[in-house]
């Protein structure tokens, strides 16, 4: 077959990872030793220890997402599938220990079994997929291997990209490998993209048409709510005055808070009644980011030991899982990682709640939402500190135009939420 990896090509591949196994056997035994990493993961990934899957009953739906970021992306999935499906067991991997804590908080009243995917070595996934037999295979967004679809394959078990996404960059590394390309997402039944960039950029890579649907982006459908009780006891405990206004930071990293900090002392001058919720990326960073806002000669609350503003102008939150709530209460927000070459941070949870939001010019793991958002007037880029002090300035001065991209922002989350339901229904016919 003509987009099929021939075998001495899958061969050559699958001795070069199982010559590597002594290299990946030293790099866990060091971490876990010397770095206590890999703790709960390492026999899982080396193939050396394998989960147990007695007493699922039918066989599962299985369902795989790198780490964090992908297993949220599938929180909407599993709960669309359970919904139409109630009585199908689903199995999880992860490929990380951070996104397996993530599920099991997240799943775990969905999720039959959870477990670690090993590295591609055949041996490992040929005894893991034939004690484990799923209905079908889901991977969320990236994580494709040769001969976990090999194997997938020679089983006669469906597999299925969902939520998939190429960068330019990834469809220039991958054109130059066209067969590798081919074989590789050509062994799915089906790609399901999160948008039409995405979708032509797999069609020049030679993938079959009929295989390859836009159906959206998952991150639309597992965006926060707050009711309005929750978020005006929420804006009483951090002391906010129905006169302030509040322009939440959210993600911030080492030489964003500099920028943010020294437009915010321009800002407050000419608009008093401005609060800043400064939420670092890295909770461990908030006594240094305190010490710069203090240095710029701001009274600064921290939400550990302060709970709320009291008389400061700036709350520094060092505490986990607030974020997105705390958009609820924002005028407006800055998207951080963005200033820094780190690629930015998820957009969407601010503008679920109706917030604009402003982000920098490194936005590249979000190319196609910075896209959306600008094509639907609900967010600005800026540069410099004189960039966000103006832009800061012009939306904080006119109500008018913060409440039209606010309204903007609302509309382009309703417009595309249910890309799970879309999903479900093009996988139903397999389950």
């Amino acid at each position: 077959m003509a987009n099929v990896l021939n075998r001495l090509d899958l061969k050559i591949y699958s001795a070069i990872i199982g010559g590597a196994f002594p290299l990946f056997l030293v790099y866990y035994g060091w971490n876990r030793f010397f770095n206590n990493k890999y703790i709960e993961s390492a026999l899982y990934r080396l193939g050396l220890k394998y989960p147990l899957f007695e007493g699922i009953g039918e066989r599962p739906i299985w369902i795989h997402a790198l780490s964090v970021g992908e297993t949220m992306a599938a929180v909407p999935l599993v709960r669309a599938i359970k919904a139409r499906n109630p009585d199908l067991p689903m199995v999880f991997s992860t490929s990380t220990e951070t996104g397996q804590e993530t599920a099991r908080k997240k799943l775990n009243k969905y999720i039959t079994r959870f477990f670690y995917l090993p590295h591609d070595f055949p041996w490992a996934l040929r005894r893991l997929i034939l004690s484990l037999m799923p209905r079908i295979f889901i991977t969320i967004e990236t994580d494709a291997w040769p001969n976990l679809l090999h194997v997938l394959k020679e089983y006669n078990i469906p597999a299925f990209l969902v939520n998939g996404r190429i960068s330019p960059g990834s469809f220039r590394r991958f054109s130059r490998f066209p067969r590798y390309s081919r074989f590789l997402f050509d062994s799915f039944d089906m790609c399901l993209m999160q948008s039409a960039d995405d979708v032509d950029r797999f069609l020049k890579l030679g993938i079959g048409k009929n295989k390859v649907k836009n159906t959206g982006n998952l991150k639309f459908d597992m965006l926060p709510t707050i009711s309005s009780a929750e978020k005006a006891m929420l804006a009483e405990n951090l002391g906010i005055g129905i006169s302030d206004k509040i322009w939440v930071s959210g993600s911030t990293h080492e030489g964003e808070e500099k920028i943010i900090l020294d437009a915010f002392t321009r800002v407050i001058s000419r608009i008093p009644e401005l609060r800043l919720i400064l939420v670092p990326r890295h909770p461990n960073r908030a006594t240094h980011v305190k010490k710069l806002v203090v240095g710029k000669g701001l009274g600064c609350a921290l939400r550990s030991v302060d709970r709320g503003f009291g008389n400061s102008e700036v709350l520094v939150v060092d505490t986990l899982g607030e974020l997105a709530k705390l958009y609820s209460l924002a005028d407006l927000a800055f998207i951080g990682g963005s200033l820094v070459p780190v690629g930015g941070h998820n957009p969407l949870e601010a503008l679920a709640f109706g917030v604009p939001v402003i982000f920098g010019p490194y936005m590249y793991n979000f190319r196609e939402i910075e896209a959306l958002l600008f094509k639907s007037n609900c967010a600005v880029k800026v540069s410099t500190v004189e960039d966000l002090t103006n832009v800061l300035m012009k939306l904080l001065g006119d109500s008018k135009l913060l409440r039209r991209m606010g309204d903007n922002a609302r509309r382009v989350v309703e417009i595309n939420r249910g890309t799970s339901k879309r999903v479900v229904e093009l996988l139903v016919l397999y389950l």
